[in-house]
């Protein structure tokens, strides 16, 4: 019996849309078994993660871990340790971060974990003396005079930064009652302290080309690459004269001059230093 062609028509659309309901189920049966191992690798790849690094989840934990491999802090007893890991709360900045200005008054002790921080002061007429970048577990921003201190200079993040901070309040009973916590932020503090006596030992007795000398020496050797020579990377004109509290010109034509002595190279943020030897000794002149 032959099929009209209307008949014929329905029957031929409808196994089309069967075909494409069929098509779509294997389509989002696909997608799902996807979705599913993308999540079954997500979760074994954080159950390893937190294996391999159990403190993360922990920041007490990780706090007391970090101030135990200290070198101010590694020869405080696990007791003492664990008083400062927990008066401490951590504080994430980003570049920019003001941490403190000239007028705040000086309530909280920073140590910084791991970022870039500068200190420094601003003059009226708008020019940058950085006084410091502290290192990893240095502690800066406060003062231990009974009164209230204002602060003199700025605290800037140049990185991402985390830092841990204690509160004054909170922190003057325990120095009392802890000498032992007392002396390793004294330590830590005299650290910071002898940085500045030297830059203004150097501001005051050393031509701006030796400060220039001594200050790429520092920082080469401070951040060292493989395979390579003494390298200055990542800093401008600019920045190095903030560092040594004069114009940029005027560290300019000093540079100049260490290029045309053969003792350095000039790039773009790029200072290879060809004579470690000749710049050490350019150093040590007044």
């Amino acid at each position: 019996m032959f099929l009209s062609l209307t008949l014929k028509h329905q029957l031929f659309s409808h196994v089309l849309s069967r075909r494409g309901f069929l098509r779509r189920n294997v389509i989002t049966l696909v997608y799902r078994e996807i979705i599913l191992r993308k999540t079954t690798v997500c979760v074994q790849r954080k159950r390893v993660q937190r294996q391999q690094n159990p403190h993360k989840n922990n920041p007490v934990v990780e706090r007391l871990s970090f101030l135990a491999q200290h070198s101010v802090f590694q020869h405080l007893n696990i007791e003492d340790l664990n008083v400062l890991a927990h008066r401490s709360t951590e504080i994430t900045c980003a570049p920019g971060h003001i941490l403190y200005r000239p007028g705040d008054v000086s309530k909280t002790l920073f140590m910084l974990r791991e970022g870039i921080v500068q200190l420094y002061y601003l003059s009226t007429d708008g020019r940058k003396l950085v006084l410091v970048t502290p290192e990893s577990g240095t502690c800066f921003g406060l003062s231990i005079q009974p009164t209230n201190q204002t602060h003199q200079s700025f605290a800037e993040c140049l990185s991402p930064s985390r830092i841990y901070t204690f509160n004054k309040l909170e922190l003057e009973p325990l120095l009392s009652q802890r000498p032992a916590i007392t002396l390793a932020l004294l330590s830590s503090l005299e650290q910071r302290l002898f940085s500045i006596e030297k830059q203004l030992i150097d501001t005051t007795f050393k031509s701006v080309l030796a400060r220039l000398a001594s200050l790429l020496l520092q920082i080469a050797q401070a951040h060292p690459h493989e395979h390579e020579s003494l390298v200055v990377t990542g800093l401008t004109h600019e920045e190095l004269a903030e560092r040594l509290g004069v114009y940029r010109e005027t560290v300019s034509s000093a540079l100049r001059e260490l290029r045309d002595t053969h003792v350095i190279q000039l790039n773009r943020r790029r200072i290879v230093i060809s004579s470690p030897e000749r710049l050490a000794s350019i150093a040590h002149t007044e």
